[in-house]
């Protein structure tokens, strides 16, 4: 009787393990796939992250804030600005009509 709540203990402690991590865990806004890399946009309490990835899924960098990944990918940082939505009014963007 005793190896059975031993077990049962052993169990409820590590599903209880498992929901934490998971729960530490990113979840994904967007993945923007580009020509030789893939960018993942995720959020957490302080903002936006971006991880950086090859096609083949080898990560080469993640949970950058957007200063570091315009320091580390500057290209990157140039293709994926423009799509990044904000409440801060600037002179400098122009709307796009699609035509």
């Amino acid at each position: 009787m005793a190896q059975v709540s031993v077990a049962t203990l052993l169990l409820i402690g590590f599903s209880l393990f498992a929901t934490a991590t998971r729960a530490q865990e990113h979840t994904a806004i967007t993945r923007l796939v580009m020509r030789d890399r893939t960018i993942t946009i995720t959020s957490d309490s302080n903002g936006l992250l971006y991880s950086v990835s090859t096609q083949d899924g080898t990560v080469l960098n993640a949970n950058l804030r957007e200063e570091q990944l315009q320091a580390k990918y500057p290209d990157v940082y140039e293709n994926v600005r423009p799509a990044i939505a904000s409440d801060k009014v600037t002179d400098s963007v122009i709307p796009w009509a699609g035509m």
